[in-house]
């Protein structure tokens, strides 16, 4: 390498008394001025990153000057992995955290360069992922990879975060979270029961189940009388929920092959269709039951929570319930 001085730098400037552009660069203390010999300004700056390549061939010996060093999000996750370890943080807050980088590395792609990671690509994601989680959720996920990127600016992996997504904020508990009558009416009305984001939807409102068991619903568990039966994926639990009767009658024409899913693949009907997330509707259907009169263990029964003694001391058979459901008001 020639000397200690900086590396040749060429810009591109407008010379007053010339119709073209021109060339300025600076080495080893001299100054140089050499004209593009054109008007265009974008062949101009094409000429002068050809000057540029041959100085730099001059300053670094004849040898192509390195590429510069470009960290990949796996690298970058890393530099935050290496402090996740107790005593620094409890073992809880490190398990947690690593599995929100391994879910970003697996979104992200852990090839990808960092610096390409910018603010529409967060975005995008944010926008997704608040149609299948909580804002709490999202905020937490969100919070883990602005850490992850900050501690890689320490470290001088990054000259600065390339992305400025203010996180969500987390709703707090006792917050009215829940959808509008009108609104649950408005969307049932204009479901289409044939398309797999209609039946998505009423299932979702009259039987207030869990995205993973809406995701593996099948035909054959639900009854001809109208009652879905499974067994929860959360807790393991039997599970008998009848529909109302008049969202069976208008379910039951589309029914198909006992082995079909009710819906299918259930993320494309959430990311595109579905106007809430599951777990909205299975509070909508929680919160008018109780608001028509029905009781805390009936309703305990009807949503499968594990939690709750009294809900364990009522029997009620799934015909029992059938009565309950009806008062539903949409």
């Amino acid at each position: 390498m020639a000397g200690k001085s900086l590396p040749p730098t060429v810009q591109v400037i407008r010379h007053p008394r010339s119709p073209y552009y021109w060339a300025y660069w600076r080495w080893e203390g001299k100054s140089r001025y050499t004209t593009l010999r054109t008007a265009d300004l974008r062949e101009a700056e094409r000429r002068a990153k050809a000057i540029e390549a041959k100085l730099l061939r001059l300053y670094y010996g004849g040898l192509p000057p390195p590429p510069p060093a470009q960290a990949t999000v796996k690298e970058v996750l890393d530099t935050y992995r290496r402090r996740l370890v107790p005593p620094r943080v409890s073992p809880h807050h490190a398990e947690t955290q690593g599995d929100r980088l391994d879910a970003w590395e697996a979104a992200l792609g852990a090839g990808t360069p960092a610096s390409d990671i910018t603010t529409p690509v967060i975005d995008r994601w944010l926008t997704s992922r608040l149609r299948r989680v909580s804002s709490t959720t999202a905020r937490s996920e969100l919070i883990a990879l602005k850490a992850a990127y900050r501690q890689a600016v320490k470290d001088g992996l990054l000259p600065s975060v390339p992305w400025d997504v203010p996180a969500p904020k987390a709703r707090r508990k006792g917050e009215e979270v829940l959808m509008p009558l009108a609104e649950i009416q408005a969307r049932l009305h204009a479901a289409d029961l044939s398309l797999p984001s209609g039946r998505c939807l009423w299932l979702a409102a009259y039987t207030g189940l869990r995205r993973a068991d809406l995701a593996s619903l099948t035909w054959g568990q639900i009854g001809e009388d109208g009652i879905v039966r499974l067994t929860t994926s959360k807790t393991g639990a039997f599970l008998a929920v009848p529909l109302p009767g008049r969202a069976w009658d208008a379910l039951k024409p589309h029914r198909q092959a006992d082995g079909e899913r009710v819906i299918g693949w259930i993320d494309d009907v959430i990311s595109h269709k579905m106007p809430h997330g599951p777990h909205a509707w299975r509070h909508a259907y929680a919160s008018y039951l109780v608001r028509a009169g029905v009781d805390a263990p009936t309703v305990s029964r009807l949503l499968g929570h594990a939690e709750g003694v009294t809900a364990g001391y009522v029997h009620l058979a799934p015909e029992d319930l059938r009565g309950r459901v009806e008062c539903l008001p949409y």
